[in-house]
């Protein structure tokens, strides 16, 4: 009974976190528009305390689920508020998401003040089974999209079933309801935020340090399912949780991870966001357990709010440009902000009861455990790139891809990859590439495309580690430069790769360039002194955020790059926005290569138009 209330509760704590990332995603599309994008609506406010109120209000209906049949009809209301997800319409997907947040958070609320004792094993193997889903759809969610409504459907309807059957079985109160100290309310919001935005997904803490996603992603999901295995458990309860000293040190190394795994890159920096996440468990499973004779709900509002608060102080991180200057690089202090708060409970001391686990219990989930990790790295290896199909032209395009997102903010990833396969591109530069936010649904997006077009992919992180460009390539990079470009507002950068086209090595690069004038002409000089004056053909392409006639693209063209849509007499068809596109602010630039054909997608996955261009070495 005990292990199928665990796997019931599990899937439906899963089901939570789903509905968590897409309402981020949503409100994202939702304040964007309203702050910036102009002119400000009502609604956006309406939606913002909707969104707060879908998280605190179930703090205060704990004592509700006293009736015997209240984690039924709850889990009942999570489970049809979840199959609402597999509605891609942006406002269909955003009131779902309301739902699942409300009835998972008043779930999550009665399991981790009623029921302590499963609380702590179920919300980590729901973070488990998220990772799994996500490794499995490099990066993308597929559980909630709609060709799985079928599957969907049956997994509901199963666990249904068995949420019926345990409840009918189950003791008539839930538990004595011990109260939290304001401490543990707020490590509660702390754990979720690291949980949500780092440390439980593979594909961020790959982009924070640098490493190779491919052995990042078993690694994390060891991490994550070792706090849970009966041998690892009573071994930290009796070494380290029962002594002061040593939750002290196990603190202090969760801290010093995360300095780590965002200051420096390489194998290092990925191991210590490994033990940054097994310390994190551990101390919240030391956390989980506090108790004071006091109703919890309003410490458990307390750290839902805490939650919210650090989401949206981290998304402003990322839009500095458009809110405050002080958010700049702010993000290392948000996160160990975080830290500091989930280890604050550590201090006091508490006793763990230890449960005995029969020997073949323990050896059978070691043997589950590591069959999932071997999943993982099979799911996880890196892209079969598909070989160019024809070697008499050099294929390339750019494209502004806005997160994954289409104009109306509809998940578009898809889409996008479908308008650069229709292109025929063989190397294709890209912008505004998120590889792990809440705001865009945790997904890589360079990750995904090169996965779905089989394509290698180099990435440049400019903001937070976490927002970039990147550079797509059917062919065999030999080489890979970058560099950050002088930058007043949002952070801008320069990726240089070199590959070899009919026994020549091509110099590609991508790039991005700042929201002002006088911004872009720092940059575009420095981009420029980056490039150089090499004898190798070489290709420029990016959102130049300018004009054909504008000092930037005399700047290019006098540096000895030509511009194929003049060159081939195409006049200047715009690429922004996509709908009603008035401006060409997207380019390829040739510099010792001859356009054969240039073109501007007529397809809508993005704010802007891809751009296209097939080139040859000898002129026509």
């Amino acid at each position: 009974m005990r292990r199928i209330r665990w796997f019931i509760f599990s899937l439906l704590l899963f089901f939570y976190l789903e509905g968590i990332r897409v309402l981020f995603a949503r409100l994202f599309g939702v304040m964007y528009d309203a702050l910036f994008a102009g002119p400000f609506q009502m609604r956006a406010l309406y939606i913002v305390i909707a969104a707060f109120l879908a998280f605190l209000l179930p703090a205060y209906l704990i004592r509700v689920a006293n009736h015997r049949f209240a984690l039924f009809t709850i889990g009942t209301l999570l489970i049809f508020s979840h199959l609402l997800l597999h509605n891609e319409s942006p406002s269909w997907r955003l009131y779902a998401s309301l739902s699942v947040v409300f009835f998972g958070s008043w779930l999550f609320a009665i399991l981790y003040a009623r029921q302590k004792s499963i609380a702590f094993p179920v919300f980590v193997t729901a973070l488990a089974l998220d990772q799994i889903v996500r490794v499995a759809g490099q990066s993308m969610d597929l559980t909630i999209a709609p060709t799985w409504l079928f599957g969907d459907l049956s997994i509901s309807a199963l666990l249904l079933i068995s949420l019926w059957w345990v409840q009918t079985r189950a003791h008539r109160h839930l538990g004595s309801g011990n109260g939290l100290s304001w401490q543990c309310g707020l490590a509660l919001g702390a754990f979720l935020f690291l949980e949500l935005n780092l440390l439980d997904y593979p594909n961020a803490t790959t982009r924070w340090t640098g490493t190779a996603y491919n052995w990042q992603a078993p690694l994390l999901l060891l991490a994550t399912l070792l706090p849970i295995l009966p041998a690892v458990n009573s071994w930290m309860i009796r070494s380290v949780l029962s002594q002061r000293e040593r939750r002290f040190t196990l603190s202090l190394l969760l801290i010093a991870s995360l300095v780590i795994g965002y200051i420096y890159t390489g194998w290092l920096a990925g191991l210590m966001l490994l033990i940054a996440q097994f310390s994190a468990l551990f101390v919240w499973r030391y956390t989980i357990h506090c108790e004071k004779p006091v109703r919890p709900r309003h410490k458990l509002a307390a750290g839902l709010l805490f939650f919210l608060l650090l989401d949206f102080v981290n998304a402003f991180a990322f839009t500095y440009p458009y809110t405050l200057a002080i958010f700049r690089n702010s993000g290392l202090l948000i996160y160990l902000l975080a830290a500091v708060f989930l280890i604050l409970p550590t201090m006091e001391n508490k006793r763990h009861k230890l449960v005995a686990v029969q020997p073949v219990v323990q050896w059978l989930g070691g043997a589950l455990i590591a069959l999932l990790c071997l999943g993982a790295a099979w799911a996880a290896r890196p892209p079969r790139v598909i070989a160019p199909a024809s070697r008499g032209m050099l294929k390339l395009a750019t494209y502004n891809i806005h997160y994954g997102y289409s104009t109306d903010w509809h998940a578009a990833l898809p889409a996008i990859a479908d308008d650069i396969a229709t292109s025929g591109a063989d190397v294709v530069t890209l912008q505004e590439v998120d590889t792990g936010r809440l705001t865009s649904y945790m997904v890589d997006d360079a990750l995904w495309l090169s996965k779905r077009l089989g394509m290698h992919a180099v990435y440049l992180p400019t903001v937070e580690k976490l927002t970039g460009i990147a550079i797509l390539s059917r062919y065999p990079v030999e080489s890979v430069q970058t560099t950050l470009l002088p930058s007043d507002l949002e952070q801008t950068g320069i990726i240089q790769i070199v590959f070899r086209w009919q026994n020549l090595p091509i110099h590609g690069y991508g790039l991005w360039l700042g929201l002002t004038p006088p911004e872009r002409s720092q940059q575009i000089k420095r981009a420029l002194a980056f490039i150089g004056n090499s004898n190798s053909p070489a290709f420029l392409g990016g959102d130049f955020n300018s004009t054909p006639t504008s000092p930037t693209y005399q700047a290019v063209a006098a540096a000895g790059f030509r511009d194929p849509f003049h060159a081939l007499q195409l006049g200047d068809p715009p690429t922004d926005p996509a709908i009603h596109p008035r401006d060409r602010i997207d380019f390829i630039w040739l510099r010792g290569l001859f356009p054969n054909a240039a073109a501007v997608s007529p397809r809508l996955g993005s704010d802007h138009r891809s751009v296209s261009v097939y080139c040859q070495l000898q002129p026509k």
